[in-house]
């Protein structure tokens, strides 16, 4: 039988590479004429501690360009990224 340490998987991903990827996919997100900015912020998650981005337009308006456009699940695809919803 083997047996996989999940928590240690998890914390063996390199910050810097995610940091590398969410990077990219803000560089691809279309914020239309607002002078919007899009920001990406590296945290740990509770569970096992693993590195996650989170890719944020940073603007009034953000929310509304994501449900109305897709703009960073467009941003998402085109670095390659399948985007699913719960």
């Amino acid at each position: 039988m083997i047996h996989v340490d999940n928590a240690a998987v998890w914390k063996a991903i390199p910050a810097a590479k995610v940091e590398a990827e969410a990077q990219k996919i803000a560089a691809q997100v279309d914020v239309g004429s607002t002078d919007a900015q899009v920001g990406v912020e590296i945290v740990g998650t509770s569970r096992y501690g693993a590195p996650v981005a989170l890719v944020t337009i940073m603007h009034p308006a953000g929310q509304a360009l994501q449900a109305k456009y897709g703009s960073l699940t467009k941003a998402a695809a085109a670095c390659g990224h399948e985007v699913k919803s719960k």
